[in-house]
């Protein structure tokens, strides 16, 4: 409705009542004072509880009248936004709680029996759509409390489109959907209204109503409530996407990361075994960057010998290391946890392969041959297929680097490098070059390491 003000159901003015002051002397001042305040008092108690004799109430306070109206149009509008119940209300963290678009600082004050909202300064902007969302919790003075959220929507100029924008923010790192993250939508033309929408505990958000056009969107957590983006603290995430009659409803992925001006660098570099080296780098790496093996160079100091990289991939090495958190190594891939104990394969419990993994009669060996060689055990062809569902997920092979990636890869601080020949014993020196961290920025470095380490643990055989 157009230029309408006010909803059809009203209640009567609850405004403020007409206090007079008088020049009289300090008593008749205290006694004019005292009156109306202990009149005040016993009304306010007598509205706490129902008369004697009523069925109680159990209902929550529900809305009579919307100002502006919801949905309304009301160019040069001036007012206050209200919001009145049917009852007085209890709402005293509602001014912190209250979301509103566009991107701006609200007082929320809560009446008797209405909740009132306008623009801390600047008044309300020409040409844009209002949208509140008053959450669910708002209370009588039995207790009775709200469970849906409230919305309010009117425009100062625009027609409404019946657009949607949603989406979801998630934590770049941990894949995690990010809470109470701040979404600001400008126009990419003319001057543009600052749109926002917070996102709720499952990292969703929604916005309605917003006029047909291109936008830059930026998520990020808005640390300091500036409703700015602070590139040198905030983590985030920006796209630019349009809305319009074909395309009226987007579903948007933010996927936020922590501001970096460095570029990545190799910090150190341990051996996993004799053919797998293990990269650590002082940010976390971009997973959908190319991975080719010409990026590691692994050369024996002393002699200048290279050795070939065959492969590398972002992520921790699939074999054995010298840490108690290992992965199995190599010989020990399709071996179940009773047999892949170091120089205990005659332990009491070592024949108790599960039916899943070993033939019946692959377990008829000769009382005095117990030490049955690791690779007679399981043959990665046929025990470590990836999509065998009676193997348990230490079992599994290294994943295929040279093809496909998993959906929504992590980043990651790690790489591994799979050389094409064991090393030989001595010092070597790893040279890293063209890994992309998260804002897209290429480094590498270079550092040394020896082989066998000092405090190496016997892992594979390899190690001595």
């Amino acid at each position: 409705m157009r230029g309408s003000a006010k909803s059809v159901v009203r209640l009567a003015s609850d405004g403020p009542t007409d206090a007079r002051s008088n020049g009289s002397s300090g008593h008749r001042i205290g006694y004019a004072v005292l009156i109306p305040a202990l009149a005040g008092c016993f009304t306010g108690c007598a509205r706490e509880a129902p008369p004697p004799g009523s069925p109680p109430d159990a209902k929550p306070p529900t809305v009579v009248e919307v100002e502006p109206e919801i949905r309304s149009i009301v160019p040069g509008w001036s007012g206050t936004a209200k919001v009145r119940f049917d009852e007085p209300i209890v709402a005293r963290q509602l001014a912190t709680s209250v979301a509103g678009s566009p991107a701006s600082r609200y007082d929320v004050n809560v009446g008797r029996s209405q909740i009132r909202i306008r623009p801390l300064s600047g008044g309300w902007l020409p040409g844009a759509v209002y949208h509140f969302t008053i959450p669910e919790g708002v209370a009588d003075l039995l207790g009775n409390r709200t469970l849906t959220s409230i919305e309010i929507m009117f425009s100062t100029g625009p027609e409404f489109s019946g657009s949607l924008i949603e989406g979801t923010l998630f934590d770049r790192i941990t894949g995690m959907p990010v809470a109470s993250g701040r979404v600001i939508f400008l126009a990419t033309s003319g001057d543009s209204v600052p749109y926002t929408a917070l996102s709720a505990t499952d990292g969703r958000f929604g916005l309605p109503e917003t006029p047909f056009g291109e936008y830059t969107a930026f998520a990020f957590v808005d640390r300091n409530a500036s409703f700015d983006l602070e590139r040198r603290f905030e983590a985030y995430d920006s796209l630019v996407f349009a809305i319009g009659e074909e395309a009226a409803a987007v579903d948007l992925e933010f996927h936020l990361t922590e501001p970096d001006s460095t570029p990545p660098i190799l910090v150190s570099v341990s051996v996993a075994d004799s053919m797998t080296l293990r990269l650590e780098f002082d940010d976390h790496l971009d997973p959908e960057q190319a991975w080719d093996p010409q990026q590691v160079r692994v050369v024996l100091e002393g002699t200048n010998r290279t050795w070939s990289v065959d492969t590398v991939w972002l992520g921790e090495p699939l074999v054995g290391t010298p840490t108690p958190d290992s992965l199995p190594t190599p010989d020990s891939l399709a071996v179940p946890d009773s047999l892949a104990v170091p120089d205990s394969l005659v332990a009491p419990d070592s024949l108790a392969v599960p039916d899943s993994l070993v033939a019946p009669d692959s377990l008829a060996v000769a009382p005095d041959s117990l030490a049955v060689a690791p690779d007679s055990l399981a043959a990665a062809d046929s025990l470590a297929a990836a999509d065998d569902p009676a193997l348990p997920d230490s079992l599994a092979v290294p994943p295929d680097t040279s093809g496909a990636v998993a959906p929504e890869p992590l980043p990651s601080t790690v790489v591994t490098a799979e050389l094409a020949e064991p090393l030989a014993e001595g010092g070597y020196r790893v040279t890293a070059t063209g890994f992309r961290n998260l804002r897209t920025l290429v480094g590498g470095s270079d550092t040394t390491f020896v082989f066998p380490p000092p405090d190496s643990l016997n892992v594979g055989g390899d190690v001595p």
